[in-house]
C-alpha cells in the first residue's frame, strides 16, 4: 500500500512539473480580447510603449455609439521600402490591420461593426476635409517622426506616426508599433 502511494505521489509529481515546463510563454505578439485570440504584427510590450496624447479622447472619439464609420487614409509614398516593395505597401497591411480589428472592437462594444473605408489623399491636409466626429480620419503616416498617435486639436483626426521603417534588429516597423498602440487604447489596454 505504501509503494502504491509512492507511486501515485511521483506520477503526481511528474505530471505537475511536466505541465509547469510545458507552459511556453504567452507571446507578446497575441491578445486574448472578446473570447478570441487576435495576432498583431508587431510586439505588444513595445506598442504599449508608444506614445499618446489623448487616451480618454481617443476612446471618446472612436467608442461613441454615433460613430457611422471610420476612415483609414494615407498619401501615397512610392519610395522603397526598406525590404522591398513601396512605403505604401505598409500603410495597405497596416490598414487590413486596424479595419479586422476595429471591426472586432466595434462588434465587441456595439453588437456591430461600423463601416472602414480608404482614403487616398494628395496631402495630410485634406484629411480635414472628411473627418466629422461621426466619421473620424486615422491618417497613416510612415517615415516620419515621431513615432506616436496624435489625436489632433479638433477630435476628429488621429494621427498614427512611425519614424523607422527600417525593421533593424525585428519583424515590425514603427507604425506597425503606432497602429497597435491605437488598438491597445481602443480595446482598453493601455
Amino acid at each position: 500500500m505504501r509503494t502504491r502511494k509512492i507511486i501515485i505521489l511521483a506520477i503526481l509529481v511528474i505530471m505537475l512539473t511536466s505541465a509547469c515546463i510545458g507552459q511556453a510563454k504567452s507571446s507578446p505578439y497575441k491578445l486574448g480580447f472578446s473570447g478570441t485570440t487576435l495576432t498583431f504584427r508587431a510586439n505588444l510590450e513595445e506598442a504599449a510603449k508608444t506614445p499618446v496624447n489623448d487616451i480618454k479622447g481617443l476612446r471618446d472619439l472612436f467608442l461613441d455609439p454615433n460613430v457611422e464609420g471610420v476612415q483609414l487614409a494615407y498619401v501615397p509614398n512610392q519610395s522603397a521600402a526598406p525590404r522591398g516593395g513601396t512605403i505604401t505597401g505598409f500603410y495597405l497591411v497596416d490598414g487590413y490591420e486596424l479595419a479586422y480589428k476595429l471591426t472586432a472592437i466595434y462588434g465587441t462594444y456595439f453588437g456591430e461593426a461600423v463601416p472602414v473605408t480608404t482614403l487616398t489623399l494628395n496631402s495630410t491636409g485634406e484629411a480635414l476635409n472628411f473627418a466629422t466626429k461621426e466619421t473620424p480620419v486615422i491618417l497613416m503616416q510612415a517615415g516620419q517622426g515621431p513615432t506616436e498617435v496624435r489625436l489632433s486639436s479638433d477630435d476628429s483626426i488621429v494621427y498614427v506616426s512611425g519614424a523607422d521603417m527600417t525593421q533593424d534588429g525585428r519583424d515590425y516597423t514603427d507604425l506597425d508599433l503606432a497602429v497597435d498602440k491605437l488598438l491597445l487604447v481602443l480595446m482598453g489596454r493601455d
